[in-house]
C-alpha cells in the first residue's frame, strides 16, 4: 500500500522545507506544494525519514494548492496536512495497518492534538464508523482519503474558498461534505497522529463583514435550504464573533454570502 502526505506552504526556500520535515517528523513519501509565482518540480531525495517532492507553483490559495497537489499524486491514499503540524514516529506505518484491518475504506481519520490550552481541538473518543457529522467541526488534518475514490467522484477543494481567496474560511467544511454525500465508508481511530500549536490559524476576525458573507456562503452550500436557520444559531450562539454588527446587519451579509453560493454551484449541480 502506497500513502503519500500532501503539505502545503507559501514562498518556502529549499533549507526551509528541509528544516519542516526534520522539525515535523514527516515521514515516507512526502509531496510538498509551495506557491511562489513559477511552476517547477524538484526530488529533494531522502529529507530526514521522508523521500521529499518539491513542486512550485504560481497559483494563489491554498485550495488551489491542494487541487494542484492531489493532481501530482500517486499514492493510494492521500493526506492533506498543514506546515506545523508535527507527527508521531512511524506514522505511515500505522495508518497502514489500520487500513488493511478495516479493508482498506474511502477514508479513515485520527486525532490531532492542539499544544495550546486557548484554542483545543475536539477528540476522537472511539473506534467507529462515522458520517458528515462525526467530521463537520473538523479540519482535514488527520484524514487519509482513498485517492481514487476523490477522483471517481470529481471531489477538490473548491478554489473560491480558503486562505488567499475572498472568501477566506470553511474550504475544509464543503469538502468534507462534498465528500460524504457520497456513497462511501469511512472510520475514525482514537489515535493522536500528531499535533499543531494552533498559533497559525488567523483567517477569522481580520474582516468580520466579509466572514459573515463566508459563512452565509458556507453553509449554503453545506445546509442548503435550512442555512438561514443555522445563520441565526451563529449569531446567538457566537455573538462575540461579531463585534458591532447588529443582528440585522448580520442577517443582510449572510444573505449575500448565500446568494452568492446559489450563482457559484458547480457545473454538475445546475
Amino acid at each position: 500500500m502506497h500513502l503519500q502526505t500532501l503539505v502545503t506552504t507559501f514562498h518556502k526556500t529549499e533549507d526551509e522545507i528541509r528544516e519542516l520535515v526534520v522539525h515535523n517528523n514527516l515521514q515516507g513519501e512526502v509531496l510538498f506544494g509551495d506557491q511562489c509565482g513559477k511552476n517547477e518540480i524538484k526530488d529533494l531525495g531522502l529529507v530526514g525519514k521522508a523521500h521529499v517532492i518539491l513542486y512550485f507553483f504560481d497559483t494563489i490559495g491554498l485550495s488551489n494548492n491542494r487541487n494542484s497537489l492531489f493532481k501530482a499524486a500517486t499514492a493510494d491514499y492521500v493526506s492533506f496536512a498543514d506546515d506545523d503540524i508535527v507527527f508521531i514516529d512511524n506514522y505511515p506505518a500505522i495508518v497502514e495497518e489500520d487500513l488493511k484491518r478495516l479493508n482498506n475504506p474511502d477514508m479513515i481519520r485520527y486525532n490531532i492534538a492542539s499544544t495550546n490550552p486557548q484554542r483545543s481541538i475536539s477528540q476522537i473518543k472511539k473506534e467507529k464508523q462515522i458520517g458528515f457529522h462525526d467530521v463537520s467541526k473538523y479540519g482535514v488534518w488527520g484524514f487519509f482519503f482513498k485517492r481514487d475514490f476523490l477522483l471517481n467522484n470529481g471531489l477538490t477543494f473548491r478554489p473560491e474558498l480558503g486562505p488567499g481567496q475572498k472568501r477566506s474560511h470553511g474550504e475544509d467544511t464543503v469538502y468534507l461534505k462534498d465528500f460524504m454525500d457520497q456513497k462511501q465508508k469511512s472510520y475514525q481511530i482514537p489515535l493522536v497522529l500528531g499535533k499543531t500549536d494552533m498559533d497559525h490559524s488567523s483567517w477569522y476576525g481580520q474582516d468580520v463583514r466579509n466572514d459573515i458573507v463566508t459563512d452565509g456562503y458556507v453553509y449554503r452550500l453545506n445546509r442548503k435550504k435550512i442555512a438561514l436557520l443555522f445563520g441565526y444559531y451563529r449569531y446567538l450562539a457566537h455573538r462575540n464573533f461579531f463585534p458591532n454588527v447588529s443582528f440585522h446587519q448580520f442577517v443582510k451579509l449572510y444573505k449575500q454570502g448565500m446568494k452568492e453560493a446559489d450563482a457559484a454551484k458547480k457545473p454538475s449541480e445546475d
